[in-house]
């Protein structure tokens, strides 16, 4: 299955108050990525089964194996990278 993950930077507040962070790291394109424990909290609320694949999360973020371009905002990219275990939803 291949784990498509959109990344947007966007300037709020939430920069500017220190939040505490799942994690940290700079992408090989060199853009710094964080989680904040309230992203996370949003995310698992959304997507329920995400919880399990935090660490596949960031391997992506940090290796992944396509980044693409959203069209629509310059600031968004996805991030893309395939897991041999983890198999994909059948339509």
């Amino acid at each position: 299955m291949f784990f498509s993950i959109a990344i947007g930077l966007y300037k709020s507040l939430c920069f500017f108050i220190r939040m505490e962070h799942i994690f940290e790291l700079i992408d090989k394109t060199g853009r710094k990525i964080r989680l904040t424990k309230r992203q996370w909290r949003e995310t698992n609320l959304k997507h329920p089964n995400m919880e399990a694949y935090l660490e596949e999360i960031k391997e992506t973020l940090a290796k992944p194996d396509a980044i693409t371009d959203y069209s629509i905002d310059e600031n968004v990219r996805y991030y893309y990278r395939y897991f041999k275990h983890i198999k994909s939803k059948s339509p």
